[in-house]
């Protein structure tokens, strides 16, 4: 009884600080589990090693280079080539002359325009002079105005005509061909 005795005295004063040591020991070990390690799938990859790059370029492969854009050039007149100071492969830069054709009948046909605007100018300028003393009609100068606009208007369509007897390259780029008198291909680099 003795024993019995000494473990109630025991109980009754360490009781309640064993039950919380076991509960706070409980706690914290169930706490801890042990963690399952998963092992990833390894996925195997070919390796080489990099050697001396000089070795690649004396070689040469089979196949066809071509321009991701083309642009196809054409006169908007007929005429005779005169000139055509590129060739096939050669870079062109933007603004430089491609293909020229012989300028010399548009010229002609420009100066003649240009005389027939002086003379309609001149003809008005009398009918003017005319209708201020009352020789001539009010109408009179209306045909004259409108026959010196019709002039006017040649002289700019021969002159736009002697414009188009030249093609000069629109932007940065390599000659493809000559397709033919009147048409130049070229191909783009952007």
């Amino acid at each position: 009884m003795l024993g019995l005795n000494v473990l109630n005295k025991y109980m009754i004063r360490y009781g309640p600080r064993m039950a919380t040591l076991f509960c706070l020991l409980v706690g914290f070990f169930s706490g801890c589990e042990e963690k399952t390690i998963t092992k990833k799938s390894i996925v195997p990859v070919k390796a080489f090693k990099v050697g001396d790059m000089t070795a690649f370029t004396g070689r040469s492969f089979p196949g066809r280079a071509a321009a991701t854009e083309e642009v196809n050039l054409g006169f908007e007149v007929s005429g005779s080539m005169v000139e055509r100071p590129v060739d096939k492969g050669d870079e062109v830069r933007k603004g430089q002359l491609l293909a020229r054709l012989d300028p010399r009948d548009f010229q002609n046909e420009l100066k003649a325009a240009q005389a027939e605007r002086d003379r309609a100018r001149d003809y008005r300028d009398r009918i003017a002079e005319a209708l201020e003393s009352r020789a001539v009609a009010e109408q009179d100068l209306t045909d004259a105005q409108a026959r010196l606009e019709q002039a006017i208007a040649n002289v700019n369509i021969k002159r736009k005509a002697v414009n188009d007897t030249n093609i000069f390259a629109q932007c940065f780029s390599n000659f493809a061909r000559a397709e033919n008198a009147t048409g130049i291909g070229i191909k783009q680099n952007f």
